[in-house]
């Protein structure tokens, strides 16, 4: 999860707890929700992990970055068949973001509050819904044959 914030002091002039400029900052999470999943950034996340080709090409489609409203939150979730590298690339592009957005916007800071961590377990595919799911359908089916023989 990261969080933004604005620099010590804002582009008026004013302190930083001025309303419309936290205003902007929540404007500007939108933004940056779509530059996460920026080629600028996504370039520099597969050079460290030392992706192929054909994984960069498909890191896009990975990722998903979510934004609680009203808050300067961002969550990065990233899909994998392993979940230790999910969670190495969830960390990697939050980092790359983070310096991105001070190297190239210029308008505050991004602080990484949250780690990435492998889950536990799976998150899809669900099996034992997919047996149930598969059951009922089976039966259904197969009662439905059984009725127009």
């Amino acid at each position: 999860m990261l969080y933004i914030w604005p620099s010590t002091n804002g582009s008026s002039g004013v302190n930083s707890n001025d309303y419309s400029e936290m205003q902007l900052y929540m404007q500007l999470v939108n933004d940056y929700q779509v530059l996460c999943q920026s080629r600028l950034v996504l370039t520099n996340v597969a050079e460290p992990l030392k992706m192929s080709p054909n994984e960069s090409a498909n890191l896009s489609g990975m990722i998903s970055v979510r934004t609680k409203s009203n808050t300067r939150h961002l969550t990065i979730n990233v899909t994998d068949t392993n979940p230790d590298r999910a969670a190495l690339i969830a960390n990697t592009v939050a980092g790359v973001f983070a310096k991105v957005v001070v190297e190239n916007m210029g308008t505050g800071m991004v602080k990484i509050i949250d780690q990435a961590v492998a889950p536990e377990r799976p998150s899809s595919p669900n099996v034992k819904r997919n047996l149930v799911s598969g059951a009922l359908l089976g039966l259904l089916f197969g009662g439905g044959l059984a009725l127009l023989i």
